[in-house]
């Protein structure tokens, strides 16, 4: 006759886990040879009842915001970049589905992307646009390379990319 020795422990009725006492032991063929059981389980700490503390981070502003824009008279999508002095580029622009076919005066577009100004305060918001260069941007704002590394955290390669958000001091 085998006899049961494990123990039910509960500490509330949402938890319940097992320990085993005294285990039996086995044998190996007759060989007595034993091979050991654990005693106990990980016991977890008892649940309470205090509410976990708010979180202490708050959330970035998103880099990429929209906005609705009518398309005037002699409107390009060039033009519309540089209106809107280089928050928003034609990459940025066909990302989102816009393309020239979408230059019909009158026309609205619901959602024209461009950088938001709340992610790069106190500076300024820069679409970075095909064939840019961390280079010829620090030519164009007369800043130095090192301070738009620092600011938006670029590696030792001061890699960007095609539609990224750049903050320029």
């Amino acid at each position: 006759m085998v006899e049961d020795r494990s123990i039910t422990v509960f500490w509330d009725e949402s938890y319940r886990d097992e320990i085993i006492a005294d285990p039996p032991q086995g044998d190996n063929g007759g060989q007595g040879i034993v091979d050991p059981i654990p005693t106990a389980t990980a016991v977890p700490p008892l649940p309470t009842n205090t509410p976990a503390p708010p979180p202490t981070a708050t959330r970035s502003p998103e880099s990429v915001i929209f906005k609705q824009y009518t398309v005037q008279s002699g409107d390009s999508l060039s033009g519309i970049v540089e209106k809107h002095n280089h928050t928003t580029s034609i990459s940025l622009m066909a990302q989102h589905g816009i393309s020239s076919i979408d230059m019909v005066p009158g026309k609205v577009i619901e959602r024209l992307p461009y950088g938001n100004p709340e992610f790069c305060q106190p500076h300024r918001v820069y679409a970075v646009a095909e064939g840019d260069t961390v280079y010829n941007i620090t030519r164009q704002f007369n800043v130095t390379v090192e301070q738009i590394k620092e600011i938006n955290d670029l590696n030792d390669q001061h890699l960007i990319y095609s539609t990224q958000i750049l903050c320029i001091p």
